[in-house]
């Protein structure tokens, strides 16, 4: 494998805030039922030119080939326009890719095993010079 796998069996959502608070990280997370409010969360912060992570259902998603359910996937969104959403994923689903902003709708609000209600979440850096040298490798 030439990349490193972060797995293992920990509740959803949780692997991502450990590893934001090991590497003295900031995040905010944000979860509504709302549609138009989970819209307007990613949109502020893709206009101030923040990335935002999004966990969705990757059946819903135009560029996935194996259209199976799977409530537990995320993304990094970089920008959108009227139509398209445009995002980050793994290599093997592309990379740099983009969906129809009805598809990433219905991604993010998908119910079932490992769904969250149009979470998304962005992360800061917090002070520093708490960070080890370790911590900066891992960062670059």
């Amino acid at each position: 494998m030439d990349f490193p796998f972060l797995g293992g069996r920990v509740k959803p959502d949780l692997l991502t805030r450990n590893i934001v608070n090991n590497l003295n990280l900031q995040m905010e997370v944000k979860e509504t039922s709302s549609l138009k409010k989970a819209r307007e969360n990613v949109k502020q912060n893709i206009d101030k030119g923040i990335v935002v992570g999004l966990k969705l259902d990757s059946y819903y998603l135009d560029y996935f080939t194996n259209k199976v359910h799977f409530a537990g996937h995320y993304v990094a969104m970089y920008g959108y326009d009227d139509s398209f959403a445009y995002l980050v994923d793994t290599k093997q689903q592309g990379g740099t890719v983009k969906t129809s902003l009805e598809n990433l709708a219905l991604a993010r609000s998908a119910k079932g095993p490992m769904s969250s209600k149009n979470l998304s979440y962005t992360k800061e850096k917090r002070d520093c010079t708490k960070l080890t040298k370790y911590d900066y490798i891992i960062l670059l």
